[in-house]
């Protein structure tokens, strides 16, 4: 496992790609938080990126039915393109075009099959599987595995980009974790783990969005409607009793289960959604890292310190901690690293005087992942009626 952490497996990438490069703003803010893109790129990688893409252009009809509008995104599993439902009234869709490359097909393959059973218990009833996006078709063309999803609107990331990182206000806070906390217990309910929580990967259902002016706290605070959700990029979803990658997640939103190597399951979802809320309040990652060590440090540092008994079981304890279970990072890190971890806020003063939130980011953020809070424990035991954020200094 590499110092600076491994690159998320290409093959797992799916419709979040499209939303992660719209949008203006980012300042140094877009840059620290784009960081890991930079710091995780595999010099060594030399596959050819452009082979294999479907190349039809606007205008263009896939399968005879599916006319495309326009690009939706490109990533290295092939593309997205919006397009018009000639057979269902010009009913705006997102068709992923995979690659004609075998592994994304087999890859795309899995997350349609994965898509179906998530839709299937959502129509039968299941809560909250409604905020899980919906796959509408699948297909071959021209040797190509396309997939056919509902059109929704932008990303939460790619919103609070286009808005120069100004937060959310407390009531949109409010709507989107309770929203979130509903999906993973709809999904850890069928013992799926999404793996791959992140704002990019959650998105506005409606299209066309419009930011409010801010309020005088300098936060946005969404109309009643447009707060509404839909979860997206199920490909690395993977079943608790499936064989399993060592590493899941984006670098930000990785649990520290996940980066000591000592196995994952559904716990590591609500890490995710623990980092996704603090960043809805803030408009900034609350570990914002591109290291192992520094990222460790970080957690320490916020939450307090890893249980003895939990560092013991990995085998990457004397690499990152000391015997007394304590990150080495002070006399590791570079200057400029030990500033940033230094920097960094506990968890109580970063959820100043509001004792809900800091219930359930505490909760959420628990570094043992048996002690966790599960989404449904977060929705009966936390009061969203009174649930604030702070905002940023």
């Amino acid at each position: 496992q590499a110092e600076d952490g491994i690159r998320d497996s290409v093959a797992s990438r799916g419709l979040g790609d499209v939303y992660k490069r719209q949008g203006g703003g980012g300042g140094d803010r877009g840059r620290r938080r784009r960081r890991e893109e930079e710091a995780e790129e595999d010099p060594g990688d030399v596959r050819d990126d452009s082979a294999g893409h479907y190349e039809g252009a606007v205008g263009a009809t896939i399968r005879g039915r599916y006319e495309i509008l326009g690009e939706a995104g490109l990533g290295t599993f092939g593309r997205v393109v919006e397009c018009a439902d000639r057979e269902a009234g010009r009913r705006r869709v997102a068709l992923k075009v995979v690659r004609r490359i075998e592994r994304y097909t087999e890859s795309a393959a899995v997350e349609a099959e994965i898509l179906r059973d998530v839709n299937r218990a959502a129509a039968a009833g299941g809560a909250g599987g409604g905020l899980c996006v919906t796959l509408l078709d699948t297909f071959e063309f021209q040797g190509h595995f396309c997939l056919v999803f509902e059109k929704a609107g932008t990303s939460l990331y790619d919103f609070l980009k286009g808005h120069d990182y100004a937060p959310f206000g407390p009531r949109t806070v409010r709507s989107v974790s309770r929203q979130l906390l509903e999906a993973l217990r709809f999904l850890h309910g069928l013992r799926l783990v999404h793996t791959d929580l992140k704002l990019e990967n959650v998105l506005l259902r409606r299209s066309g969005v419009a930011a409010p002016p801010l309020d005088d706290r300098g936060r946005i605070e969404l109309a009643d409607g447009d707060a509404a959700i839909v979860v997206i990029d199920f490909g690395g979803a993977t079943y608790d009793d499936e064989r399993k990658s060592s590493i899941v997640n984006t670098r930000q939103y990785r649990a520290p289960e996940v980066i000591l190597n000592l196995g994952w399951s559904t716990p590591s979802d609500l890490w995710s959604a623990g980092c996704i809320v603090a960043e809805l309040g803030r408009g900034e990652l609350l570990f914002a890292t591109h290291s192992n060590t520094e990222h460790l440090a970080l957690i320490e540092r916020c939450v307090g310190p890893f249980p003895r008994a939990l560092v013991a079981k990995s085998r990457y304890a004397a690499k990152y901690f000391d015997g007394d279970a304590r990150s080495k990072w002070e006399a590791v890190l570079p200057r400029d690293g030990r500033d940033h971890v230094r920097a960094m806020p506990k968890l109580r003063d970063y959820c100043g005087r509001d004792d809900h939130l800091h219930m359930l980011l505490a909760g959420l953020l628990t570094i043992d992942p048996d002690a966790r809070l599960s989404a449904a424990d977060a929705l009966e035991t936390v009061s969203y009626t009174h649930l604030t954020l702070p905002t940023k200094a």
